[in-house]
């Protein structure tokens, strides 16, 4: 059975569009190697000038041999434009194709300093549970990297196909998971971020907290320990 982090996934509430997510976990528990590691709901923040930004991965897959797969979930309708694939949330619809390659490019610049210049592989997979692709071509999205609603009994047969069994690289592998590991601290609250709460304790993966008030954010974990104000860090020592 693959690892799967946050190990206390089965408790967290199944309420919206989560509960489609904590499913798909499930599919990954039963249906997925050993060798595999996945990460659910990996977050980052980066500052975009002199403001922060946020960042999620649905699922991040890590293999024995290093390799990584990327699964960006899209759950419901879909809406097929000449541009590609659209879903259409409260604000207006957002292209599934530009918000995989911002992740692709985001993740890729990230992992730079924890690859130390060893290759590697990133892939990535749409999946599509409850929407069928009416014309793959014009998706957007190579027609291999797409498991939707008439496909999604094979998702995870799709995955090992795109991480086959191979010689372990267990130093990189471990850097890698430790890295995913690190960026599932920080989980951004709507509401904290509104200056809605007085004070929010909010769970932050495995063995991580943070503590957010009206004007600063407090991060403890063992890789960082500092404040952060409006964004920037006041620590020098912190990378946001």
């Amino acid at each position: 059975m693959a690892r799967i982090f946050p190990s206390d996934w089965r408790t967290l509430e199944k309420t919206g569009a989560a509960a489609r997510e904590l499913e798909t976990l499930g599919l990954f528990a039963a249906g997925l190697p050993d060798r595999l590691t996945v990460f659910h709901g990996v977050h980052w923040t980066r500052i975009d000038h002199d403001r922060a930004v946020f960042g999620e991965i649905d699922f991040v897959i890590v293999s024995a041999d290093a390799r990584i797969v990327l699964i960006e979930q899209k759950s419901g309708f879909l809406t097929e434009t000449a541009e590609g694939l659209f879903k259409i949330y409260a604000g207006g619809g957002k292209s599934v194709v530009v918000q995989i390659g911002r992740t692709l490019e985001n993740l890729q610049k990230r992992l730079a300093p924890v690859l130390q210049g060893e290759p590697t592989s990133i892939e990535y997979l749409l999946y599509c549970p409850d929407y069928a692709i009416k014309q793959p071509g014009t998706a957007g999205v190579p027609v291999e990297r797409i498991v939707d609603a008439t496909r999604r009994d094979r998702l995870c047969a799709t995955i090992e196909l795109a991480l086959p069994d191979a010689p372990a690289r267990e130093t990189l592998a471990r850097r890698l998971r430790a890295f995913f590991t690190d960026e599932l601290r920080l989980v951004p609250d709507a509401s904290a971020m509104l200056g809605q709460a007085e004070q929010l304790v909010t769970r932050l993966g495995e063995g991580h907290r943070i503590r957010v008030l009206p004007d600063f954010l407090l991060v403890h974990s063992a890789s960082f320990s500092g404040t952060i104000f409006q964004g920037r860090s006041l620590d020098s020592d912190a990378q946001v």
